[in-house]
């Protein structure tokens, strides 16, 4: 079985990142969420984690986060951040499509 999201992102020390900015990263995908409703598109939740897993991997934010981890090669940043937006709209769904 491959492992959980929060297992993958605490492996690659990212879980901590995600405690201390997760209202950035709730905003962020919110910010993704809305600029689709506002064209009248609804995002589902599976559509939302891509979408946003393709913004937050050319996000300022992201880029702060994964500099940070000098042992990883930058090849992997993108699947990277996707682990990441499918936690962050897993985890805060509701609060994301208010």
């Amino acid at each position: 079985m491959p492992p959980s999201d929060e297992e993958t992102l605490k492996n690659l020390s990212f879980f901590k990142d995600y405690q201390d900015k997760k209202d950035e990263l709730i905003d962020g995908a919110r910010v993704v969420y809305g600029s689709f409703k506002a064209k009248n598109t609804t995002l589902s939740k599976d559509e939302c984690k891509t979408v946003y897993g393709a913004g937050l991997h050319g996000s300022r934010l992201f880029k702060e986060m994964a500099g940070k981890k000098g042992f990883l090669d930058p090849a992997v940043y993108e699947a990277i951040a996707l682990v990441l937006a499918r936690y962050v709209v897993e985890k805060h769904w509701t609060e994301i499509t208010r």
